[in-house]
């Protein structure tokens, strides 16, 4: 006979008794429904602090799924029950903190800026009252990404910078002390704070704000060093295609088109033998290999890898806002092709597809200079003139060398 721990008897002691109180709540005297209503309190109570660790795990897994299925909504709504919960049983702090920032995760990709804005300066306060300098300086990063993109780049530079700076201490701290694992076959020395996920996401959410931030200032050079420290603490395949992908677009961005193309092919070999049931982390490989092939005028191949990431978001059902960016890639392959028209009806729908953002935005600067481009093909130069002084003022205002 198999051994049942006594977590197992606990769980399934708690799981009968929340049927029968729930059961018991839509009775139609008061007085049973009061009970249940006492029922159901004291079984949260009790659960979720006894065995919080494996339950907030569970929840967790769950809202993964939904995420990776590009489900950002219902992924949201998972976040803000669970939440709901952990403030009912008075669960402790960290969990609250950590959960903002996951909710916060699922809002800024469907482009609620404000409210997720609003959201984080709460769970901010929360983070520096309890003395939790770590949770604030992720939520500080993470706030500062938000600002990015509702185009307050200053406060976005500030905190960036002071987030990833405190985890960037605490990480070195950590650095001493490492242990032996076994990671893709390969022994290696890795830092205890890195095993640890809460410094590990940590600071991988804050090397990527910055170096988002930093792209907005066209200072690629800067963004280097991030996205290959990036590189360094990411110990899964996927995410190690990620940060070679984003490495890649910026030796595009400064010239080295050669490297650019080793990165990149790379990230994508990697994506389709390790994601191929993933489309959430085959799109980007895909687009960005697209805005190489429009460095190197190879305007044929960058359609078909801006129609491959469009098929593969779209497989998503996401309500995310990146459908704008590929739309764009995909007007200036068309418009390398000759296809001026149909350039100029996707540049339309990319702007449309990025409504979400606000117009300050400093991502909107490269599409404008490229829709002017096309606009002067077109001789169309009145047109052009002003969408071009439109990118010089996002780039102003972003600081942008």
């Amino acid at each position: 006979m198999p051994k049942i721990s006594t977590s197992t008897i606990f769980t399934v002691w708690y799981a009968l008794l929340l049927i029968v109180a729930i059961g018991a709540a839509f009775s139609p005297n008061m007085w049973v429904k009061l009970l249940a209503d006492v029922v159901i309190a004291a079984i949260l109570f009790i659960t979720v602090p006894l065995m919080g660790r494996r339950i907030n795990s569970r929840v967790r897994t769950l809202c993964s799924k939904y995420v990776l299925k590009g489900q950002f909504r219902q992924a949201e709504r998972i976040c803000r029950t669970w939440i709901k919960v952990l403030e009912f049983c008075r669960a402790p702090a960290t969990y609250r903190f950590a959960w903002y920032g996951t909710l916060c995760s699922q809002l800024l990709p469907q482009g609620r800026f404000t409210e997720n804005e609003r959201t984080l300066r709460k769970a901010l306060r929360l983070a520096q009252g309890e003395q939790d300098h770590l949770h604030a300086a992720e939520l500080q990063s993470k706030l500062g990404a938000t600002m990015l993109c509702l185009g307050n780049v200053q406060e976005a530079d500030e905190l960036t910078k002071v987030g990833l700076e405190y985890l960037m201490r605490r990480y070195q701290s950590d650095k001493a002390t490492t242990v032996e694992v076994t990671v893709r076959d390969q022994k290696m020395d890795i830092p205890v704070g890195v095993l640890k996920d809460r410094y590990h996401t940590s600071l991988l959410s804050a090397l990527s704000a910055r170096a988002n931030l930093l792209e907005a200032k066209r200072r690629y050079h800067e963004m280097i060093p991030l996205w290959e420290k990036h590189i360094e603490l990411s110990l899964s395949p996927i995410g190690i295609c990620v940060s070679k992908g984003r490495l890649g677009h910026v030796y595009m961005r400064i010239g080295d088109l050669e490297k650019a193309q080793s990165l990149l092919e790379d990230s994508l070999a990697v994506a389709k033998k390790k994601a191929e049931d993933k489309p959430i982390f085959l799109y980007g490989p895909f687009k960005r290999l697209g805005q190489l092939r429009l460095q190197q005028k190879r305007y044929n191949e960058a359609a078909e890898a801006f129609t491959e990431s469009l098929q593969y978001y779209d497989k998503l059902k996401s309500s995310g806002t990146d459908r704008w960016d590929i739309l764009a890639g995909m007007a200036q392959a068309k418009a390398g092709l000759g296809e001026l028209e149909e350039s100029e009806r996707l540049f339309e729908l990319a702007l449309t597809h990025a409504k979400h953002y606000p117009t300050c935005y400093p991502g909107f600067a490269e599409v404008f200079e490229a829709y002017a481009r096309l606009l002067k093909l077109m001789n169309r130069d009145s047109d052009a003139a002003a969408m071009e002084e439109r990118a010089r003022a996002l780039l102003q205002s972003a600081g942008a060398r």
